[in-house]
C-alpha cells in the first residue's frame, strides 16, 4: 500500500511540475466574444422584440 501511495504521490508531483495552461487559454477569441455579444444583444433587445412579434405572421397557413 506505501508503494502506491508514493507512486501517486510523485506522479501528482510530476504531473504539477509540467502542468501548463490549456490552449483555449492561450488562445484570444476577444474578437469572436464580442461578436456574439452583438447577436445576443440585438436579439434580447429591440430587433428581438420586432422579430418575436412578426414571427407569428410569417407562418404558412394550413390548407383549408
Amino acid at each position: 500500500m506505501k508503494q502506491i501511495s508514493t507512486f501517486f504521490v510523485a506522479s501528482l508531483a510530476l504531473f504539477l511540475l509540467v502542468a501548463e495552461p490549456a490552449l483555449a487559454q492561450s488562445i484570444d477569441l476577444s474578437s469572436i466574444q464580442s461578436l456574439l455579444q452583438g447577436i445576443f444583444d440585438a436579439l434580447t433587445g429591440l430587433l428581438g422584440v420586432v422579430i418575436a412579434t412578426l414571427a407569428p405572421l410569417s407562418r404558412p397557413r394550413a390548407p383549408a
